[in-house]
């Protein structure tokens, strides 16, 4: 509990054996002072000038040099912030030219299919023509109707297994020597059975058995012509070519 604080006057006078005179009927109190005496304060040990000086010389080296780095820090900064922008130019660029490049390396890539292709159909014309040019007079109208495209057997003619056949139907009989003539007539023989596979073919085909004939001669396409015949008795109707 705090202490309750009183106010009063208090005269002080130099001499000891004056008193105060106290007016009647006036309370007096009495109340003892004394004289509030301060904490004595810490003392500290008196700094060294010399000590204080080196220190601070000290700091502001440390701090010179500490502005100096950071100085020296914001340079390269920027230096690195334009050489990052110029490295993004760049990179910008090389985008753009790999797309263009993309674009080309397809359009050459579409280019190179075609030609490509094209390669091919030139060296298939080009073997059919070099097998064409190996006759002087070359029946164009039969091998190349549409005057553009040739085929390895003339109109008419089916080819089959490197050979070309043609199935001759005439109303008249003819004989095997007749029939070896129409043979003649187209540049081809009468056929020449090589195997059973082969006269099996052409036997489903006609419904009778070919005449087995040994000669033959060469026609165009450096391939041998043959002609198949049937026979019926000593007369023949039905005579199937091939070159």
């Amino acid at each position: 509990m705090s202490e309750e604080l009183c106010y009063s006057t208090v005269v002080f006078t130099t001499s000891k054996n004056s008193l105060a005179t106290v007016k009647k009927n006036e309370e007096i109190l009495y109340a003892q002072v004394k004289k509030a005496e301060l904490a004595p304060e810490k003392s500290f040990p008196a700094p060294d000038d010399n000590l204080s000086q080196s220190a601070a010389g000290q700091l502001k080296k440390d701090i010179s040099a500490l502005m100096d780095n950071n100085s020296a820090l914001m340079e390269n900064n920027i230096a690195l912030m334009g050489a990052n922008s110029a490295l993004m130019e760049n990179n910008s660029a090389l985008l753009e030219n790999n797309q263009q490049l993309q674009v080309l390396k397809s359009n050459l890539t579409a280019q190179n299919e075609f030609l490509e292709s094209e390669n091919k159909k030139l060296q298939k014309n080009q073997t059919l023509l070099d097998e064409i040019l190996q006759f002087r007079n070359f029946p164009v109208e039969k091998y190349c109707p549409n005057g553009t495209t040739c085929s390895r057997c003339p109109t008419g003619w089916t080819f089959n297994n490197s050979k070309c056949y043609f199935l001759y139907l005439d109303q008249t009989w003819k004989t095997w020597q007749d029939s070896r003539i129409e043979c003649f007539k187209m540049g081809a023989d009468l056929l020449t059975i090589q195997d059973k596979e082969e006269q099996v073919q052409h036997s489903n085909k006609l419904n009778h058995v070919p005449v087995v004939c040994n000669s033959t001669l060469q026609c165009i396409s450096e391939l041998f012509a043959y002609c198949i015949a049937t026979h019926k008795d000593v007369h023949m109707k039905t005579t199937v070519f091939l070159i």
